[in-house]
């Protein structure tokens, strides 16, 4: 490894003309930019899709909560006892029905933001290496 004290005549120091002469790498041709897909000109590529990503997450989990807490705001009769089975009319049963079928829809979007954040990391994980 070569000192602080040598110069690379292939790779000199910048100056600080240099610095202002300067261009920004979205400036480069598109054949130099793709030549370092690594680089951060190349990680700006996968931007859009890990921002849908994040939209889909958010937007799962706001579906889910909303679903659960429908779930849980809709109250819930007291049960009578019945023989055998209850009637198809009980309001406990209805209440309990509905508040499967919302827990359902809680789950399922949950489940969805879930997926979408694996997806999310793992893009991000691709990107970066």
């Amino acid at each position: 490894m070569p000192s602080e004290n040598e110069l690379d005549p292939d790779n000199p120091e910048w100056t600080s003309d240099d610095f202002q002469n300067a261009r920004p790498g979205h400036e480069l041709p598109a054949a130099v930019r793709a030549a370092f897909p690594r680089s951060a000109m190349g990680a700006a590529q996968a931007v859009p899709w890990l921002k849908i990503l994040d939209a889909m997450i958010a937007i799962s989990a706001f579906l889910a909560a909303l679903f659960w807490f429908f779930s849980a705001s809709g109250g819930h009769p007291p049960m009578k006892s019945y023989w055998g089975a209850a009637p198809a009319d009980d309001p406990f049963f209805l209440a309990l029905k509905d508040a499967v079928f919302w827990n359902f829809w809680g789950a399922l979007f949950s489940g969805i933001s879930a997926t979408f954040l694996c997806g999310r990391a793992l893009l991000a994980w691709r990107c970066d290496r």
